[in-house]
């Protein structure tokens, strides 16, 4: 498993590296293609609604809140 997890990162490393920030804009947006449990689907879809957002401005603020929280982020090199 840890063997899987290494190539994993080797390759996200990889894949930052070809891509150029300057020909992204934050409005492009891209499939994740994953699954998750229909109970979890509703209760993020709830809880986005009540927090007044979309589910992909929701995943985008908790993903952003905890790179901070580590101390890390998208361009931290």
């Amino acid at each position: 498993m840890d063997d899987v997890l290494a190539n994993v990162m080797k390759g996200a490393e990889l894949l930052a590296e070809t891509i150029d920030p300057s020909e992204c804009t934050s409005t492009d947006l891209v499939g994740l293609n994953f699954k998750v449990p229909l109970q979890f689907r509703l209760q993020f879809k709830i809880y986005a609604t009540k927090q007044n957002m979309t589910m992909t401005e929701l995943l985008l603020q908790l993903f952003d809140d905890r790179l901070r929280a580590d101390g890390a982020g998208i361009h931290s090199r």
